[in-house]
């Protein structure tokens, strides 16, 4: 009887157990999107404000399939999307989530990698192909040592100095990119400041160079690629005489400075042939002979093209009181010092410093020439003697007198001093 009781009682129950499997899977919820924030609002609003694609490809239940308490599904791999078919970063080992958290995944961390260089150039194989071809110490850094935080660089003057002053972090990427800093490139634009940074020694022969090439901006020659060079002959072409493009066909030959064009001359190997370019002063040395004739013009313009001597490098017992050459070259052009020249206020003491005895009767003397300058009556040119008749046509003196005598000096003797011979 009491079996027959308990068989009712379980029947009865697994009866009611199946007919009501129905009813609650009709009254079963299905979560939405919607549903997240409910209890995972700053989850959310992370991924709303950082989420990235995280944000706009999927949903929270695109990547949480489950829900505790169940067990799988609740945290998804991240393979399942980002496979390592689909890009190289993906097939880097270790874990994702030591760089990148799935609700902000751009947002990353280098903190917890020690060398994140192969990371890098698994997204970033551009830039790794530039520090190949362009060796450099930046090749042998980590990237986290320029950039602490991804997406974020290190300004240049962090670690280097500047080439000049008023340089900004980016005047210096005007020049070097950062992953090739060796590989320097520019724009017509970039000041020659810029370039003397580095190249000290070329920047101030420029600034001190007398010639064009001192008003020329160094990527004028320098065109677009760093160490670039024109030939001399796309401005110049052929400015020296043909002998001597045909013995010297190189400019740096003889100019070896381009940056110091005249300064740079070699004067020792270039002496026998000053005057090729120089024709008024070979031309002036040879109708003039003097002893400066026969002295190599590396003699006196040594060391560097263009030096100028001073006269007492050679002479050293001038004529008068030495201040200047100016005052030497007032009657003696250098390369025609014979023929001498000089202006109508030339002094008497320049006169009395090859004449002498001639200067010492003018002084002493008490009559009217004793009081001109020698320039008065020796005018012109040196060694000019006038006749008494420039000045005093035919005297004081009657004709008839003056047919007695063959001149003016043979009563008046000595014209510095005027002194009658019968006195």
């Amino acid at each position: 009887m009491k079996m027959k009781v308990f068989a009712c009682i379980v029947g009865f129950a697994l009866t009611v157990l199946f007919c009501t499997l129905p009813l609650a899977e009709d009254n079963s919820v299905e979560l939405v999107e919607d549903d997240c924030v409910k209890c995972h609002l700053k989850e959310v609003q992370k991924v709303d404000e950082q989420g990235a694609l995280h944000k706009t490809e999927v949903g929270c239940i695109d990547c949480h399939e489950e829900h505790p308490p169940s067990e799988e599904g609740v945290i998804p791999a991240c393979a399942l999307c980002h496979g390592p078919e689909d890009a190289t970063h993906y097939n880097l080992e270790g874990n994702c989530a030591s760089c990148h958290h799935p609700h902000y995944p751009t947002e990353i961390d280098f903190s917890q990698i020690d060398d994140v260089r192969p990371a890098c150039l698994s997204c970033h194989p551009g830039q790794g192909r530039e520090m190949e071809a362009h060796p450099s110490e930046h090749a042998g850094l980590d990237c986290k040592e320029c950039h602490l935080e991804h997406g974020e660089s290190a300004a240049c003057i962090e670690c280097h100095e500047p080439h000049t002053e008023a340089m900004t972090p980016q005047d210096c990427l005007r020049c070097h990119k950062p992953h090739m800093p060796l590989g320097v490139t520019y724009a017509e634009d970039i000041p020659s400041s810029f370039c003397s940074g580095c190249h000290n020694s070329e920047g101030k022969a420029l600034t001190r160079t007398q010639t064009r090439h001192h008003e020329l901006g160094c990527t004028y020659c320098h065109k677009n690629e760093h160490k670039a060079e024109i030939q001399c002959g796309t401005c110049h072409g052929e400015p020296h005489n043909e002998n001597i493009h045909v013995r010297y066909p190189h400019c740096l030959t003889c100019h070896e400075d381009a940056h110091a064009l005249c300064t740079s001359l070699n004067v020792d190997k270039m002496a026998e042939d000053c005057t090729t370019c120089h024709t008024d002063q070979a031309t002036e040395v040879d109708t003039y002979p003097s002893a400066h004739a026969n002295v190599s013009c590396a003699e006196c313009h040594y060391d560097i093209h263009g030096y100028i001597p001073t006269c007492t490098e050679c002479h050293e017992e001038p004529h008068t009181h030495y201040v200047d050459d100016a005052g030497c070259i007032v009657c003696h052009q250098p390369h025609s010092p014979s023929e001498v020249n000089y202006s109508a206020d030339t002094p008497n003491n320049i006169c009395a410093g090859c004449h002498d005895d001639v200067s010492h009767r003018l002084l002493s003397s008490d009559k009217g020439h004793g009081f001109l300058q020698c320039v008065f009556c020796h005018a012109d040119k040196h060694r000019y003697v006038p006749t008494c008749q420039n000045c005093h046509e035919n005297g004081p003196h009657r004709k008839e007198m003056l047919k007695q005598f063959a001149g003016c000096r043979d009563c008046h003797g000595d014209a510095h001093m005027l002194i009658l011979q019968n006195d």
